[in-house]
């Protein structure tokens, strides 16, 4: 059980991300899921709480991990809220991710490359000493 902890998951809006926050949700985890789209995220985190009145307040932010400023933002802003909530960030889910809607062998390179580029690991890893 993750009772007790907050846990965020980026790219938790839809698919993979959100089955992850789906899950950390069921396991007690206050979540903080990110999208891009503010409504998204937000609708997400409102399922999330209605799903099950008895666990904490799950949050939806918009926060677009290709830029690192706005993840240095997203880990201040969390950090703040789990000390207030005394619930320590403990998982961090990194789902975020692109598609070009498209089967592979038909994907220009160009698209390939634009999307591992828009995704480097330098805005993914940035993170917030808590100590």
């Amino acid at each position: 059980m993750l009772r007790g902890v907050t846990a965020l998951v980026t790219g938790g809006s839809r698919g993979i991300g959100r089955a992850c926050a789906e899950k950390l949700a069921r396991d007690g985890a206050r979540v903080v899921i990110t999208s891009r789209d503010l409504e998204n995220a937000r609708d997400v985190a409102s399922a999330l709480t209605s799903d099950n009145s008895e666990l904490p307040q799950h949050t939806g932010v918009q926060c677009d991990v290709r830029d690192a400023n706005q993840v240095r933002a997203l880990f201040k802003e969390i950090q703040r809220g789990a000390t207030a909530a005394q619930k320590p960030l403990a998982v961090v889910v990194n789902a975020a991710g692109v598609n070009h809607d498209s089967l592979l062998v038909r994907i220009s390179d160009d698209k390939i490359e634009v999307s591992f580029a828009d995704f480097e690991l330098s805005a993914c890893i940035v993170v917030v000493p808590t100590h």
